[in-house]
């Protein structure tokens, strides 16, 4: 009986009842999504005067502490991607955290992974995301399993990074499987098996999660170089998209080019200019081959690293090719490191034999260094370290260069 709910918080704010108080915050905000969807104007500037004053009450119940008032605030001002309010919603899941609540710990987790208000730091975004688990919010662990993955406030390690998607997965967090799955896919910690990415790519969208939609599509998507299963791709790729996923959209737009070429050119540029990397890298290969448009080999070239930058590990592939061809030393070093973000110790080697036979010391100890840490291996850490200590050496300025 909503009626009778609200009578009963309506009571119990008026007597200053913190949690009454975010309860009336959180209805005006129901209400302002149901307004949004009228086309009346009157409806719109209630739904906007309903959110105003949600905020208000957010705050109030904020500072007689209630700690979900807290994280509600401080989501609003993240997610409304204003800087002039990154300090404020910091410092009020700062001063939250002292309540051990979950949802705190992760904000505040978030806040020091993204450097929202705060200096950066993966090592007390990762202790949190842990108290954020070990709290009740059992998606965190997507976070601790990524951190894991990429060395990000602990030592790289994949096996871990399995592990805990494997408990996270028994634990009902079937969204888990999609960094065991990446796993798979790079050979990062087991034996690289695509078909056993594939499927767990597939568990992590069959649980709603639309990385796993994205990957799962581009592994039967023969642009990918894996299977060609375009009606399944397609089938992820559409999932995804209803979701609201830009790269989705993008897929879509380049799977579909050639049904309406200038239709789905300017659906790429649009979402290539709302930060999809799948869209920027799909413009830059139509601006090399010129299709559809003139060919403009620089134009591709910007599309190409606007993509990577933004996480398109194809497009740095595609960086270190033409830097290659075009001999530009330079900005093929700078992308062909990218491309190594996941992959298996081995590999971590062999990258570092190629950089010291290029005579590029410094970045050969780095990828030695970092093949003996992830690979776990005592005898692997010391010959790195061999290897750096007897082929290089550090000038007064402290940059590594090739022994004589």
């Amino acid at each position: 009986d909503e009626d009778r709910a609200k009578d009963f918080f309506d009571k119990a704010a008026a007597k200053d009842n913190s949690g009454s108080i975010y309860e009336q915050g959180l209805r005006l905000e129901r209400e302002a999504v149901r307004l949004d969807k009228s086309n009346d104007v009157q409806d719109k500037a209630k739904a906007e005067e309903n959110r105003k004053k949600a905020i208000e009450l957010y705050k109030k119940s904020a500072k007689q502490g209630f700690p979900v008032a807290a994280y509600a605030l401080a989501s609003k001002y993240i997610n409304d991607g204003d800087p002039k309010n990154d300090k404020e919603a910091f410092e009020l899941l700062d001063g939250a955290k002292w309540y051990n609540h979950p949802l705190i710990y992760y904000a505040l987790a978030y806040c020091y992974d993204e450097s929202i208000g705060c200096e950066q730091d993966y090592y007390k975004a990762l202790q949190l995301y842990k108290q954020a688990y070990e709290g009740g919010y059992k998606k965190a662990v997507m976070n601790i399993a990524y951190a894991y993955i990429t060395g990000c406030g602990c030592r790289q390690n994949f096996t871990r990074a399995i592990d805990i998607c494997r408990d996270a997965v028994n634990d009902g967090i079937d969204e888990a499987n999609y960094y065991a799955a990446l796993c798979f896919e790079f050979g990062m910690g087991v034996d690289q098996d695509l078909d056993k990415a594939l499927m767990l790519y597939g568990f992590a969208a069959d649980a709603d999660y639309v990385p796993g939609m994205i990957k799962a599509g581009q592994l039967n998507d023969s642009y990918y170089g894996y299977k060609n299963n375009k009606d399944r791709a397609i089938e992820f790729y559409e999932r995804a998209a209803k979701k609201g996923s830009l790269d989705a959209q993008a897929e879509l737009a380049r799977i579909r080019f050639y049904e309406d070429k200038k239709s789905n050119f300017d659906t790429l540029k649009d979402l290539a200019s709302r930060g999809s990397a799948t869209a920027s890298e799909a413009v830059a290969h139509l601006y090399e081959n010129g299709e559809n448009v003139n060919q403009d080999k620089t134009k591709a070239l910007q599309c190409y690293i606007k993509a990577a930058d933004n996480g398109s590990l194809k497009a740095a592939r595609e960086i270190v090719r033409v830097a290659s061809e075009n001999g530009d030393k330079a900005l093929e070093i700078k992308y062909a490191d990218k491309i190594y973000a996941f992959r298996s110790p081995n590999e971590y080697f062999a990258r570092a034999k190629k950089l010291f036979d290029d005579g590029d010391g410094e970045r050969a100890a780095f990828w030695y260094s970092l093949g003996g840490l992830s690979a776990k291996k005592e005898t692997n850490m010391q010959r790195a370290e061999e290897i750096i200590k007897t082929r290089f050496e550090k000038n007064a300025k402290g940059e590594w260069s090739k022994k004589n």
